[in-house]
């Protein structure tokens, strides 16, 4: 079942994703853009992808601060400049 995650009707969930958000995983059906939708009955492999896609996006969000200077909290909007999106 795990293999699913390599299937693009599971890995285009995470497509136009921005950095700046904090995806978590729901069993019940994506409701909001932060949630990634589980393989059934591979809900850890689902967790093990969107955990490494949060890491992405926390160490492309520390680049962004020491190459610009900037707060990422505080400057969200300059930072947009770069593609933070999957």
């Amino acid at each position: 079942l795990g293999s699913k995650a390599a299937e693009e009707s599971f890995l285009s969930q995470y497509i136009g994703k921005s950095a700046d958000m904090q995806l978590t995983v729901t069993k019940t059906g994506a409701q909001s853009e932060a949630e990634i939708d589980a393989i059934s009955g591979a809900t850890k492999t689902t967790n093990g992808v969107t955990a490494g896609v949060n890491r992405a996006f926390t160490y492309f969000n520390e680049l962004a601060d020491c190459e610009t200077g900037l707060s990422f909290y505080s400057q969200k909007e300059q930072k947009q400049s770069y593609s933070g999106n999957v």
